[in-house]
């Protein structure tokens, strides 16, 4: 009798943000030798985790699925029996209901996180990251998680205050506060595209592969001399982005200026407290 168990991916998330993966000004995902190469040395922990809620969590060990931590993201596993006569033919060891969820609660940890992100981690709504669409939202303005190949950022992912209230019955009350965002995944999405399993239950030979993108702050540079309190040089009207990683070149004539970093920044807000300019300070 064989009594080899045996586990297979079930999806994939990948996590990526533009500030700690962008060369200088080359975006990482350019091509796929530039994505390998930037990959090398990134690190979701450097400014988010990802928790399974407490749900998640039951569901995750009653079905025989475990959750991975990936320095460029996670993945699920699970349990799986060979079926079939195909040399890739698997199927979940229990069986996974259609409408099995899977809650996974994005938490920033770096406090710098909102000076070189374009997101909000403050929202007392967060993102909304599903294959799913809930019934309060309108079906033209809700947009699906990323499969890899997509490239919206996750400020296209909101969610209205019904929605969110109605996430929430999957949440504990303490748990549904302080998210950035939550990735929401249900065993079959609202269209084919999205599916985690195939009709009949087995794990399709492709592995199910979602994204969350950030995008990195582009703010105007300002540099001053000295104790001087007004601006020597500025890059207004041109926004230049924050980058950990590469050079961003800054040139008046002759000079070449430092790149800015994520820690002096000035936010210029409205009456209703709405960032509508965001500078860089540089001290030369």
């Amino acid at each position: 009798m064989d009594f080899n168990i045996l586990y297979k991916p079930l999806f994939k998330v990948n996590i990526y943000h533009r500030y700690f993966l962008d060369d200088g000004e080359t975006a990482f995902d350019v091509d796929n030798a530039t994505l390998q190469k930037q990959l090398r040395l990134y690190d979701k922990k450097e400014f988010l985790t990802v928790i399974p809620s407490i749900r998640t969590h039951k569901l995750l060990k009653g079905n025989r699925m475990q959750l991975h931590q990936l320095k460029d993201g996670f993945t699920v596993t699970l349990q799986v029996e060979k079926v079939g006569t195909g040399p890739d033919t698997f199927r979940p060891s229990i069986d996974l209901r259609d409408d099995i969820i899977l809650d996974f609660l994005l938490k920033v940890t770096d406090p710098l996180f909102e000076n070189y992100s374009e997101a909000n981690p403050m929202s007392s709504i967060p993102y909304y990251l599903s294959n799913h669409r809930p019934s309060t939202e309108v079906p033209a303005g809700f947009n699906y998680i990323n499969k890899n190949h997509d490239s919206q950022y996750v400020t296209s992912f909101s969610l209205s205050e019904p929605g969110f209230n109605l996430v929430k019955e999957n949440l504990d009350p303490v748990e549904a506060k302080n998210n950035i965002g939550i990735i929401s995944l249900r065993m079959k999405g609202d269209n084919a595209t999205h599916n985690i399993t195939l009709v009949n239950g087995n794990l399709p030979q492709s592995l199910p592969v979602f994204k969350v993108l950030f995008n990195n702050r582009k703010t105007f540079w300002r540099y001053y001399k000295g104790t001087a309190t007004s601006p020597s040089y500025t890059t207004d009207p041109q926004l230049k982005p924050l980058v950990k990683n590469g050079t961003v070149t800054i040139q008046d004539g002759d000079m070449d200026y430092p790149a800015a970093t994520a820690r002096s920044i000035v936010f210029e807000k409205d009456s209703g407290g709405n960032i509508v300019k965001t500078f860089s300070e540089i001290y030369i």
